[in-house]
């Protein structure tokens, strides 16, 4: 006979390459998971970028969250 005592689920954000997306901190305010975005990105998964960030237009980024390389950032 076997006993199930704990049951862990883990899950990642969809940042779109702009954000780690292990690291998602609980938004007090709405109650969801954000990204943490780099590359003057914004959103809560990182999909737009940010405000006067607009000259190049949002793309999503690299496979590897962590790694954001200059082709993917919005720029001013």
């Amino acid at each position: 006979h076997y006993t199930v005592r704990e049951i862990e689920v883990l899950g990642y954000c969809d940042c779109h390459g702009h954000a780690d997306g292990s690291q998602c901190p609980l938004n007090d305010t709405t109650n969801q998971r954000e990204c943490q975005c780099l590359g003057n990105t914004c959103g809560a998964s990182c999909d737009m970028c940010c405000p006067l960030y607009n000259q190049i237009l949002w793309t999503a980024g690299s496979t590897a969250p962590w790694i954001n390389d200059e082709s993917s950032k919005c720029e001013r």
